[in-house]
């Protein structure tokens, strides 16, 4: 995979908007929670997704951003676990 930002002979990076299809952007409520949110990006086959509250964007999640707080709970959860 080209990293993100990344060129190609001079051109815009492969994730340029001009180069996606067009569809609806897909989108989640603040307060979903992980596993909901996994499952929107499974449903929709996005890399990102509009974060909501009350209908207004307030931010925008990656699937990077899910799998690093995955991994991160995984982290805590060991560590708890080694702790007894």
């Amino acid at each position: 995979m080209v990293p993100r930002g990344a060129t190609h002979a001079g051109r815009s990076s492969v994730h340029s908007p001009a180069l996606l299809p067009r569809q609806a952007t897909a989108s989640i409520d603040e307060s979903a929670s992980l596993a909901e949110a996994a499952a929107v990006f499974v449903e929709r086959q996005t890399l990102s997704l509009l974060v909501t509250r009350g209908g207004q964007t307030v931010g925008i999640l990656r699937l990077s951003d899910l799998f690093d707080e995955l991994a991160r709970q995984i982290k805590q959860d060991a560590g708890a676990g080694q702790r007894t």
